[in-house]
């Protein structure tokens, strides 16, 4: 029987956040669709492969770290391709963004 609780070691937050990605392919805008302190869903412009590292900046409070591609979703037609992130680096990343109040997810 499935309770509808997650075990996840952070609440996920509805928030759109602006941020830069680096690939191999180079840089990207993108942005956060779903936050958490430990990874997040993102919407870029390019397809990523599964298990790629990149680079995030957060382009609300100049933050970076390293991510690892755990999920692709592929391309929706008005928004972008969505993608599963876990971060590499142990950062307070999202900042005062995480700390206000958004919708869970």
């Amino acid at each position: 029987m499935t309770t509808g609780v997650e075990n996840r070691r952070s609440p996920r937050i509805v928030k759109r956040v602006p941020l830069r990605i680096v690939t191999l392919g180079g840089s990207h805008e993108a942005y956060s669709a779903v936050i958490n302190r430990q990874g997040a869903l993102l919407v870029t412009p390019v397809g990523v492969p599964d298990d790629s590292v990149i680079a995030i900046e957060n382009l609300h409070n100049g933050a970076t770290l390293r991510a690892r591609i755990v999920w692709s979703g592929g391309e929706e037609a008005d928004t972008g391709f969505k993608c599963g992130v876990e971060y590499l680096d142990a950062l307070d990343f999202w900042g005062a963004d995480y700390e206000q109040t958004g919708d869970a997810a």
